[in-house]
């Protein structure tokens, strides 16, 4: 049985993953008469510290999947991207609805990596192979920026955390000054907090382990994925105008490889 509550006016809902949790929440029984119990990580969709970003979910049967549709609070609401309903025992999950793939409109070519020489961003030190990246930053922060100039996004890679703090994805930031981009990024410290944090998900990053994340960007609305299961849906207070894909490395060291790269149809709002 699935749910939406938050934590706002009352009982604080607080999941291992996110305190003060509001989204669509689960509960488990073996008859539809009870009793029900909960998993400890119960939130299906959601956002931590009070925020409504996905909230209400519903799930309908569809081509033999049951699919859930959701939508986003705020101003303006809006509808988020089907996904696939998954169980494990007690605990349900969300998966990459493949009718997302009909929004593709071609691959994207990440070549020409280059990182910055100067600015707020550390050179670090690249090594590019192929689709596979190493990049090294013993301290402050690096990027790598492809070069291409793309917003609407679907992109799938391969994070390895070898040392250090953090490393993850960037999108939607283009190479202006104090421009504002979309970062996903793995921390193994969980130390100081970022400015700006869309969403957090307190879950533990091993080193030496590689991560499968499908990271899609579109217009406002951001998703990530983690070994194809859904981390966060979220949405932004800006639509990045142009844009670039870049590699993201905090005083760390990792390894990326880059298994697919496409451009989405741009969202019409009219």
């Amino acid at each position: 049985m699935i749910f939406s509550s938050g934590s706002g006016w009352g009982m604080r809902l607080n999941t291992p993953e996110r305190p003060i949790a509001s989204g669509t929440f689960f509960v488990s029984a073996d008859q539809w008469e009870g009793p029900y119990r909960a998993v400890p990580d119960n939130l299906l969709i959601g956002a931590g510290l009070n925020r409504t970003s996905a909230y209400v979910a519903r799930t309908v049967e569809y081509q033999g999947q049951r699919v859930v549709y959701h939508h986003y609070a705020g101003n303006p609401p809006a509808f988020g991207w089907p996904k696939v309903l998954q169980a494990d025992g007690d605990q349900l999950y969300l998966t990459v609805w493949d009718g997302l793939n009909q929004l593709r409109q071609g691959e994207i070519s990440l070549t020409g990596w280059k990182s910055p020489a100067n600015g707020p961003k550390a050179p670090g030190d690249w090594h590019v192979e192929g689709t596979a990246i190493h990049g090294a930053c013993d301290f402050g922060a690096t990027i790598l920026r492809a070069d291409v100039e793309v917003t609407d996004v679907d992109i799938g890679v391969e994070l390895t955390l070898r040392a250090g703090t953090r490393a993850g994805l960037v999108t939607g930031l283009s190479a202006e000054p104090n421009a504002k981009g979309i970062a996903c990024l793995f921390d193994a410290e969980a130390g100081p907090n970022l400015s700006q944090i869309i969403d957090s998900v307190r879950r533990p990053v091993a080193r030496d382990r590689t991560y499968r994340l499908r990271l899609i960007h579109r217009h406002r609305y951001v998703e990530l994925y983690v070994d194809d299961r859904l981390v966060f849906s979220t949405v932004t207070d800006f639509v990045p105008e142009t844009g670039g894909i870049e590699c993201a490395l905090e005083s760390a060291q990792a390894d990326f490889v880059i298994r697919q790269a496409h451009q989405l149809e741009p969202l019409r709002t009219e």
